[in-house]
């Protein structure tokens, strides 16, 4: 016996989080090799080796060695990203002057006072760029309020509408001017009956999203003032499209 049954025309989409993985933030000087090694021929062995013989006491705790040191400059800048926290991040930007690679694994953070913290890097080659952070700034304040309308479509049209509205209110409670990076995010659509556009006119100040969606604003802050920042985008899907 055969049956028949109408297919279903509706397009099933969902929405996910996708993490952008990158260890550093790439080279600050041309490559030492014409050639990198690649995963076909090994890679690259490196022996770290101490420039002393260590005793190790046999207590069973983690013992540290120096293996290696270097010097080097770091770029400090103000960081926020709303969605994930309501503080304003210190980043300090550097190179890895040393010989040897950084490998993954925790970091001490010390400033002027001592110890502030801990946090943690992937693997740094020679002469690339990383950032570790140093905690929020005391003096900074982040209040964000995001909103969004009821879907809407036009007559004779099978397209419908949906406005995002993230508003963000920055504080400086110091008495110095502040420079922020703030940096939110919009959707990125993979499929042609989604599409996701940014409100060119009531963004505030006006700004673009990167191929990644995120979306950055360089703030200036005087000295016990505020700044408001205003992100607003559109999401139209076909009425076809579900799960979203």
């Amino acid at each position: 016996m055969l049956r028949w049954q109408k297919r279903n025309e509706a397009i099933v989409v969902e929405s996910r989080d996708q993490h952008i993985d990158t260890a550093g933030l790439g080279a600050a000087a041309p490559a030492r090799a014409a050639e990198l090694p690649g995963i076909d021929d090994g890679g690259e062995r490196v022996a770290l080796r101490t420039p002393a013989r260590a005793t190790i006491p046999s207590d069973g705790r983690p013992w540290r060695i120096r293996l290696t040191s270097f010097t080097s400059d770091a770029e400090l800048e103000l960081v926020a990203f709303p969605e994930l926290t309501p503080c304003v991040l210190v980043r300090a930007t550097l190179v890895n002057r040393g010989q040897a690679p950084l490998l993954a694994g925790p970091v001490d953070l010390i400033r002027d006072s001592g110890l502030v913290g801990r946090t943690s890097i992937l693997f740094i080659a020679p002469d690339e760029r990383f950032a570790v952070g140093f905690g929020p700034d005391p003096d900074l304040r982040i209040r964000r309020e995001e909103e969004s309308s009821d879907e809407k479509g036009r007559a004779l049209s099978s397209w419908l509408t949906r406005v995002h509205t993230v508003d963000l209110r920055l504080s400086n409670l110091g008495g110095a001017a502040r420079r922020v990076l703030v940096t939110e995010r919009v959707p990125v659509s993979e499929i042609e009956k989604v599409k996701i556009a940014v409100d060119a006119e009531r963004t505030l100040p006006a700004a673009r999203p990167d191929p990644d969606g995120l979306v950055t604003w360089t703030v200036e802050l005087p000295p016990r003032g505020h700044q408001d920042v205003t992100l607003v985008y559109e999401l139209r899907k076909h009425e076809d499209v579900v799960g979203i």
